[in-house]
């Protein structure tokens, strides 16, 4: 009985993941990523010039790769802030 639970739970958890994935949009506008990135403006035009950042433009118009971007920021190194460190 446990095992038919389990599978249960896991398929209902793969289903809302699923859907968390729709929702995120593969590019979007400089203000929609530096609303789910929490990067700013400055921070996000210097991390496109160095490439850590992927950007197309369409038109006049300037769309980030969100998943690529969430990907570099996954894999950056963790902060570490102590006594007589920048925060």
């Amino acid at each position: 009985m446990s095992r038919i639970l389990s599978a249960i739970v896991m398929a209902e958890i793969l289903m809302q993941q699923e859907k968390h994935d729709f929702l995120r949009p593969k590019y979007g506008p400089l203000d929609t990523w530096q609303q789910i990135s929490g990067l700013g403006r400055s921070k996000t035009y210097e991390t496109l010039k160095t490439g850590e950042l992927r950007g197309i433009k369409v038109g006049r118009r300037l769309l980030i790769d969100v998943e690529a971007g969430l990907a570099a920021l996954a894999a950056m190194p963790p902060a570490r802030v102590g006594k007589g460190e920048a925060a």
